[in-house]
């Protein structure tokens, strides 16, 4: 793992490093730990497509939101030790908070260009010595 980081989100900062490795995310929030993935260009086609449906009355396209965010939190939440399963179904079951808090991790960890996560300094204020 490289060294930690910090990701300020909807206001709060989350700590997480990147796995050297693969690439993947591992935020810690409110003592657990979620790992996340970015999901590929057709990852996010098919979740679109799965969460779009033809409107009967207007004939037009609709995308169900919560089906989406379900799906891409599904698709880039690998592990989660507070959790038996990442699949949709256990994802639905969710508190609320924790819901929201893990969409807007996984949003940042798909919209931001990777360069500019990993690059990303530490927010860390050293203790200055107070002079005597």
């Amino acid at each position: 793992m490289s060294d930690e980081l910090l990701a300020c989100i909807d206001g709060r900062d989350y700590p997480y490093t990147v796995d050297i490795n693969d690439g993947s995310y591992r935020f810690d929030v409110d003592g657990h730990r979620y790992r996340f993935r970015q999901w590929t260009w057709g990852e996010k086609n098919r979740v679109t497509d799965a969460a779009t449906a033809t409107d009967p009355a207007s004939g037009r396209l609709r995308i169900n939101i919560a089906r989406f965010n379900e799906l891409m939190l599904a698709t880039s939440l690998t592990e989660a030790d507070s959790l038996a399963s990442v699949e949709p179904a256990a994802l639905r079951a969710l508190n609320p908070v924790l819901g929201d808090t893990l969409l807007s991790i996984a949003y940042w960890v798909n919209e931001l260009p990777d360069a500019e996560k990993k690059a990303s300094p530490p927010r860390y204020t050293a203790a200055v010595p107070t002079p005597t």
